[in-house]
């Protein structure tokens, strides 16, 4: 059991109860007349009336101010810290545009986030895996598979694409370094020494923040366990912020894919490398749309024979979000009453539009377009129309808002719009406008 509070919870006793005081002879207005309903013998169907009467009156169910900003301290603002963990690049001048599309991705397109994040790690894997047996011996400055897989990790920032783009990225590098002079190879290294120095990964400020996180929640899910007055509504509040934990493997992405301070850093670098060994890239600065920011690559491919890698490291990804929205969604649907109701409603919207966030997102739009300034804008604006609702959904939530009494919804799942039940329609209208 999550919480043995409710140990001895029994719907069937709690109905009881509830018809011992209130029954459909002595409180006529509070119940729906079983005719024309999905209102089965063992079920209590309310009306408006019934609902503000037995489910917090005029306040309509809205928790206490004190216990919201407890609610807020403990559970929400620690997400928030964690989001501020993830690598946020400068560029531009309007930096606090590109932190902002960044911020609504990740919270509007979880599973296209963690998945490009994934892709952009992999790149210096593949890098590495391909120069591994093709070093370039030197009796001064050796070129490694190490240096190799730096400088190509920094050139597909500007578009190189070396470990999804033809086979030929990698061999003309290769050439040009083996027929390079001994003061051309030395440039080179040097300047795989300078994109080292200058990429930074933050670990140890994302593990920090990953390990105080998971403490917090094992604290206060602890405290909550012995707590002998815990308030019904607090697994939920647990639930919807288990729905979120996917930011732990995001964070920990980012914080291995590391970031430049400036958007010119590597430029900078590699424009002094391409004066004095001519290496092949397009001389672009780095931009959001292209792939600067690591969360939103636009462009998915692998080489051939290779797809099985880009294929697993998406179902990485529906796992690390699917398995988040998972436990969200078994925690609402233990907690009594058992079953569907109004919060795990929500979870299971949440993961609907992420998912289809995400189909929308990375299989609309030819290679072309997809690498273009105006469709990362449709996908910023997308985006942004998403998160802002489903964040203030979240924080709601945690108020006592957007509450809909779910078996008062089901009363309309099978039933024909007869006169009757328009009259009752209208009732579940003004609930869904008096929850928001």
């Amino acid at each position: 059991m999550l919480f043995p509070q409710y140990t001895n919870f029994s719907i069937t006793k709690c109905l009881a109860d509830v018809r011992l005081k209130y029954n459909e002879t002595t409180h006529p207005t509070l119940f729906m007349e079983r005719d024309g309903f999905n209102c089965g013998a063992q079920e209590t169907c309310l009306t408006l009336a019934g609902c503000w009467e037995l489910c917090g009156g005029d306040v309509r169910g809205r928790y206490d101010m004190a216990e919201v900003f407890a609610v807020v301290a403990t559970w929400v603002f620690p997400l928030f810290l964690l989001a501020a963990n993830i690598n946020y690049m400068s560029i531009g001048n309007t930096w606090y545009f590109t932190y902002f599309a960044v911020l609504v991705h990740f919270l509007a397109d979880p599973i296209d986030a963690i998945w490009s994040l994934s892709l952009k790690i992999d790149v210096g894997r593949r890098a590495y895996q391909f120069y591994c047996d093709k070093e370039v011996p030197d009796s001064n400055a050796p070129v490694r598979a190490r240096e190799f897989a730096v400088v190509a990790l920094a050139l597909d920032d500007h578009g190189f694409e070396c470990s999804y783009g033809p086979e030929c990225n990698y061999e003309e590098l290769l050439e040009r370094v083996k027929n390079a002079t001994d003061v051309e190879k030395e440039a080179f290294v040097e300047a795989a020494k300078q994109l080292t120095d200058s990429r930074g990964s933050g670990g140890f400020r994302a593990g920090a923040a990953v390990f105080f996180y998971i403490f917090g929640v094992i604290v206060a899910y602890t405290k909550l366990r012995k707590s002998p007055d815990m308030p019904a509504h607090t697994p939920h509040i647990i639930a919807l912020r288990v729905l979120y934990f996917w930011l732990i493997p995001a964070v920990i992405l980012s914080a291995i894919a590391g970031k430049f301070p400036s958007e010119y850093t590597s430029y900078y670098i590699l424009n002094s490398l391409d004066q004095k060994l001519s290496i092949p890239w397009n001389r672009t600065h780095l931009e959001p749309w292209t792939g600067g920011t690591y969360c939103w690559r636009p462009v998915k491919k692998c080489r051939q024979g290779e797809q099985w890698r880009t294929v697993g490291y998406l179902i990485i990804s529906l796992l690390c979000v699917g398995s988040a929205f998972g436990i969200s969604f078994f925690i609402s649907w233990k907690t009594p009453s058992e079953g569907m109701g109004c919060r795990s409603v929500a979870e299971l919207f949440y993961m609907v539009v992420w998912v289809t966030n995400f189909l929308s997102t990375c299989f609309v739009g030819s290679e072309g377009c997809r690498r273009s300034y105006r469709f990362w804008s449709v996908v910023v604006v997308k985006d942004t129309l998403l998160a802002l609702p489903m964040i203030a959904v979240l924080l709601g939530a945690f108020a006592g808002k957007f509450i809909i009494p779910f078996s008062h919804l089901s009363s309309y799942r099978t039933h024909p719009l007869t006169s009757k039940n328009l009259t009752r329609l209208v009732e579940l209208l003004l609930v869904l406008v008096s929850a928001i």
